[in-house]
C-alpha cells in the first residue's frame, strides 16, 4: 500500500500535474513537488503568515488528494478516465463554491481568476 500511496501522491504524472498547477497558481512560481510526507509537511507549515491562505492551501491539498483518489478509483473500477485539466477545473469550482461561505477567503479568491494546466 505504501508504494501505491507514494506513486499516486505525488510521483505519477497525473497527480503531479494537478498539484503542480495548484501550486503554480497559489505560490506564483515553480516549486519542486515532494512525496506525500514532504507535501503534507509543506502545507501544514506554509501558512503562518496568512491564516486564510493556510486554510485555502490545506483545503486545496485535501481536495486534490480526494480528487486524485477518485480518479484512481474511476480508472480501476469503471475504466473511465478524466483529463487532469478537467479535474483541476472541478477543484477550482469547488474552491470558489467553498470560498463563498468563508468571507476571510474572499480577498484571496478574488485574485484567482485563472489556473495553470
Amino acid at each position: 500500500m505504501t508504494e501505491l500511496l507514494y506513486h499516486l501522491f505525488f510521483e505519477c504524472e497525473y497527480s503531479t500535474n494537478i498539484w503542480g498547477s495548484i501550486l503554480l497558481t497559489w505560490i506564483k512560481g515553480p516549486r519542486q513537488i515532494g512525496n506525500w510526507e514532504d507535501e503534507l509537511q509543506w502545507v501544514t507549515t506554509r501558512g503562518h503568515k496568512s491564516r486564510p491562505l493556510a486554510e485555502i492551501l490545506g483545503w486545496l491539498y485535501a481536495t486534490s488528494v480526494y480528487n486524485i483518489w477518485n480518479e484512481r478509483n474511476s480508472r480501476r473500477f469503471s475504466q473511465q478516465h478524466t483529463l487532469a485539466a478537467n479535474r483541476l477545473k472541478k477543484i477550482c469550482l469547488q474552491l470558489h463554491t467553498k470560498g463563498h461561505l468563508n468571507l476571510k477567503w474572499k480577498p484571496i479568491l478574488d485574485h484567482l481568476n485563472a489556473y495553470h494546466v
